[in-house]
This record gives C-alpha cells, sequence and structure tokens, in this order.
C-alpha cells in the first residue's frame, strides 16, 4: 500500500498523480505487495530528518529511509520498502536551475527516492552511473504509459 501525507501548505503538489506514479513503479518492480510511505513537508522538517539521520544540519529535497533489509513480517502486515520524505519549498526553489516544472521534478524524486530504497546509491561516480541506469529504465516506464 502507498501512504502519503502532505503537511506543507505552500506548494500545491499533485498527491494522486504521485501515488499513481508510485503504484507504476512498484508494480513494474514487482513490489506491489510492500508498503511505501511518502511524507511531503517542508524545509525545517527535512532538515531535522537531514541533522539527526545524516549529520547535515540543511534542507534537502528529499530523504529515503529503507525498509527491505528489515526482518519478515508476522504475514499480517505487508513487508515495508521504506519511507520518502520530500521538501516541497526545497523542490520549488530549485525549478529554475533545474528547468523543470514542478509535476516533473517530483517524479523524477520519485524515481531517485525508489532506487535509493532498493539499494542503490551515488557515493562513487561508478555507483552514480549503475542508479543512473536505474533511474532512466523507471522514469520511462512511466514516460511508456502517457503515450
Amino acid at each position: 500500500m502507498i501512504f502519503i501525507k502532505n503537511t506543507q501548505r505552500i506548494v500545491p503538489v499533485a498527491v494522486d498523480a504521485l501515488r499513481s506514479d508510485a503504484e507504476r513503479l512498484l508494480n513494474y518492480l514487482e513490489l506491489q505487495s510492500y508498503d511505501l510511505s511518502i511524507w511531503i513537508t517542508n524545509d525545517r522538517t527535512i532538515c531535522r530528518f537531514n541533522r539527526d539521520f545524516r549529520a547535515k544540519n540543511k534542507a534537502t529535497d528529499i530523504l529515503s529511509f529503507g525498509g527491505l533489509d528489515q526482518a519478515e513480517t508476522d504475514g499480517e502486515d505487508a513487508p515495508i520498502l521504506g519511507d520518502l520524505i520530500i521538501s516541497a519549498p526545497f523542490v520549488q526553489r530549485q525549478l529554475p536551475e533545474l528547468q523543470s516544472i514542478l509535476d516533473e521534478r517530483m517524479r523524477v524524486l520519485l524515481v531517485h527516492g525508489i532506487t535509493h530504497l532498493l539499494g542503490f546509491d551515488h557515493e562513487t561516480d561508478a555507483d552514480w552511473d549503475v542508479m543512473q541506469a536505474k533511474e532512466v529504465e523507471l522514469l520511462a516506464v512511466l514516460q511508456s504509459v502517457e503515450e
């Protein structure tokens, strides 16, 4: 199941589109039985999580907290893919520099976050190349639905 909570009221986020994209990705990855939580929040909140969990005292666009390595559930709850936290105001400020629009950027961040939840990272250039290839694959899945 996909859980989305939008606690910020500054940026109008298309939550239904985000949910639909997440469902398509989990289906494609054959992880539709996994739980994914997405929290859309503000800079202050994401800064606190970034500081507490990554020792970086600054806002960012997205944080990922994986659940795939957790023990199997007792059968009553779905296994957890993980949690994504997105600062919508941070994302909105990035748009001019990235020459993007909010819906497109949220889609890219969703894909980026999910690849992290799958175990990909970008600590080295080689890791980034592998992760980017997976992101291109997943974005193509979402774009093929539109055509």
